[in-house]
């Protein structure tokens, strides 16, 4: 393809994602957004097992969102969980401690985290969890 060509379908690409994320005609007052991306982050407790009632060190990476809130929650053994707490999560990683509950049952538990975020046509997804051995 000649040089010149190339350059301007260049031009042209830039342009309408410009268009595109800046609002162009494609996204109307009261369009809802049409596409998902999931972002399955990486997930480090330390300690990684423990007594109920145990304090963790954990540490996310690889989110989709530069800022954003996300839910930390728990899921027991057992079944039951619970929310743990919420953080704000800046370029796509965060780092917290949390507090594995008192009545969680004995066996291998659930960190995850979750989060979601719209922005003009996007909806982006943030997931990811790592396993807690009740002790």
């Amino acid at each position: 393809m000649h040089p010149l060509r190339l350059g301007l379908a260049r031009v042209f690409l830039v342009c309408t994602l410009v268009g595109v994320f800046l609002g162009g005609p494609a996204l109307r007052a009261g369009a809802t957004p049409d596409i998902t991306i999931t972002c399955t982050g990486t997930i480090t407790l330390t300690p990684d097992s423990g007594p109920a009632g145990s304090t963790v060190y954990m540490q996310a990476t690889g989110l989709c969102i530069p800022v954003h809130s996300v839910f930390i929650n728990f899921t027991d053994a057992s079944g039951r969980s619970g929310t743990l707490k919420t953080v704000a999560a800046q370029e796509g990683t965060f780092s917290t401690k949390v507090r594995i509950p008192y009545h969680a049952a004995l066996g291998t538990g659930t960190v995850s985290v979750s989060g979601v975020f719209v922005f003009r046509f996007l909806i982006y997804v943030d997931k990811g969890s790592a396993n807690f051995d009740v002790t």
